[in-house]
């Protein structure tokens, strides 16, 4: 029996032990591994590998200290140092294992949708379809009912888990999520069967782009951050089109959602502009400022939103913007010293006119000013402290759109 120090483990019998221990911890929902389930795992799988004369417990050990990949977070527990090691040598391994049915029952819980994309990369040409077929059902007996119309095909689907009922009409309709999740497996799959890969590029004809903010935001929340590898740029799209790809894209908080949006900072339309305005607080402050809000035309009625002190300061280095938008309750001193004085021309307290404010003399700091955007108050308007040059203005919210820019009504 070795001697941790004096153990040798080579490259491919620790990839293939560190696949048992991930693809337990996957199969068990687990981010962190007990001990004792460590050892009883590698404990049933050392025997096959007689070039290794040592036990579980110096097994695990050697893992620990020389993979890599794992780490001891408490004396009794380990886990993967990364996520997408736990992920990648997990999708290796239910492959290997022909593990086709956890993936299957698996796809719509999200957190493993990783695991499913990493299974069909690993995965051979007769895997892969085997593992694309059982996202979506369908594929394996009929086609997807179109209903025709002037554009695109209209697909029906449903957010249910595993047994899609039928419409009205009795007509089968299709799993969003395992719609999407099998579109996006696409872009990680080197090779799939051209009739598979069509009858599931034909299944997103009528989700992408989407057609109007709701399907948008279904589209974020079902299909998750792989979704924009999909979204069209802004060639081609209307204006409706552009803003409901923008609307999703924003929701998706990554880089390459922003890199995504960046192709749209420029657009003509103010609708999409203003989105991506309004949309900063979702994102890094620094790196959406730097790639998108810099890049925004200060034109039309275009207004900036700021959310926080940060984004103050970020528009105040950019040289400051004429049109500002504040969400969020601030004490008047914030936006007085972080504002610059000689640029603001008009200023929109969405959250309007609250007790923080204690008056709005303050506002006379600001020279140019002459628009104070506010939401109908819920009390009577302190009035008489707003200097006589500036105009107030009620913003209507749009009740379908209700963390959305409104519209201003005089």
């Amino acid at each position: 029996m070795h001697q941790r120090g004096d153990l040798r483990i080579g490259r491919e019998p620790q990839i293939a032990l560190l696949q048992r221990l991930a693809h337990w911890m996957v199969r068990n929902d687990r981010s962190e591994m007990d001990r004792d389930d460590a050892r009883a795992v590698l404990a049933a799988h050392l025997p096959s590998m007689t070039h290794i004369d040592a036990d579980a417990e110096t097994v695990l050990r050697y893992l620990l200290d020389r993979s890599g990949v794992l780490r001891q977070p408490t004396a009794d527990t380990m886990d993967f140092i990364h996520r997408t090691f736990q992920d990648y040598l997990a999708a290796k391994a239910i492959v290997e294992a022909r593990d086709f049915p956890w993936l299957q029952d698996n796809a719509e819980n999200s957190q493993w949708e990783d695991v499913i994309r990493m299974a069909v990369a690993h995965g051979r040409p007769d895997e892969r379809a085997r593992i694309l077929r059982g996202l979506v059902p369908v594929l394996t007996d009929e086609q997807p009912h179109e209903e025709t119309s002037p554009g695109r095909p209209q697909l029906r689907f449903h957010r249910a888990r595993m047994s899609p009922p039928s419409d009205k009409n009795g007509r089968r309709r299709l799993p969003l999520r395992r719609v999407l999740l099998a579109r996006s497996c696409l872009d990680h799959a080197p090779e799939v069967d051209s009739v598979l890969q069509e009858s599931i590029m034909s299944l997103t004809l009528g989700l992408l782009p989407p057609n109007n903010l709701t399907a948008a935001r279904r589209l974020a929340e079902y299909g998750g951050p792989n979704v924009v590898s999909m979204l069209p740029g802004p060639e081609h799209l209307d204006e409706g089109q552009a803003e409901a790809c923008v609307v999703t894209a924003t929701r998706l908080v990554s880089n390459a959602a922003i890199a995504y949006l960046a192709l749209f900072r420029t657009h003509p339309s103010l609708v999409v502009r203003r989105q991506l305005a309004w949309s900063w607080h979702r994102f890094d402050c620094s790196t959406y400022a730097d790639e998108i809000i810099s890049h925004l035309p200060e034109d039309g009625e275009l207004y900036f939103t700021a959310a926080s002190v940060e984004h103050l300061s970020a528009l105040r280095a950019m040289g400051g913007r004429a049109r500002i938008q504040i969400l969020g309750t601030h004490h008047p001193r914030d936006l007085a010293s972080h504002i610059p004085a000689e640029h603001l021309t008009h200023l929109w307290l969405r959250e309007g006119y609250t007790s923080v404010f204690h008056g709005m003399n303050w506002l006379a700091r600001f020279p140019h000013l002459h628009t104070l955007v506010l939401p109908r108050p819920p009390h009577p308007l302190d009035a008489h402290t707003i200097p006589g040059s500036v105009k107030i203005v009620i913003a209507e919210r749009n009740k379908s759109r209700p963390l959305e820019p409104g519209t201003i009504t005089g």
